[in-house]
């Protein structure tokens, strides 16, 4: 989904304010870890000072429909076909939404499984605040301590983040 301010008035979904959530840096990728989310900063609208986190958690306030997509980058020493990281929202309770899958390698062609980029949940939080937080599902030869690494090549990593797009009920 893309925002374009000139569009507005023509986009089914209409979003009150936007947020970009960064995470901390350096931190575990193992199986079962939260991605640290720990900040918002708004894109458009007033979001960012609504939201809550605690370790990696991000709660969302009541009385609103939610949008989110989220990513994270990781770090790998190994390049090839069997190197990713998959990730998926959570609810304290369960996963919920669609995966999203990192892949570092050289032939995306040569790649026997596909995901988006992104994980993507659409969250009613009208009657009461919710909480999520990007938890790694699977990893394949990334470093423990890679996700949103400043290893190396980090400059060029566009790391990692979660979009917030608030809608009116």
């Amino acid at each position: 989904m893309s925002y374009v301010p000139s569009h507005i008035g023509q986009v089914l979904m209409n979003p009150s304010a936007l947020a970009v959530c960064t995470p901390s840096n350096d931190t575990s990728s193992a199986v079962g870890a939260d991605v640290q989310f720990n900040a918002a900063s708004d894109f458009f609208g007033s979001l960012a000072s609504a939201l809550s986190f605690s370790s990696g958690v991000i709660t969302l306030p009541s009385g609103y429909f939610y949008f989110i997509e989220g990513s994270t980058q990781t770090y790998a020493t190994t390049l090839d076909s069997s190197t990713y990281c998959e990730y998926q929202w959570h609810n304290g309770a369960g996963y919920i939404g669609s995966h999203g899958r990192v892949v570092q390698q050289r032939n995306p062609d040569l790649q026997l499984t596909g995901r988006d980029e992104k994980a993507f949940i659409l969250v009613d939080a009208t009657s009461g605040a919710v909480s999520v937080s990007l938890r790694i599902t699977s990893v394949s030869q990334v470093d423990a301590t890679g996700l949103n690494s400043t290893t190396v090549q980090y400059v060029y990593a566009g790391m990692g983040r979660a979009t917030v797009w608030r809608l009116d009920p």
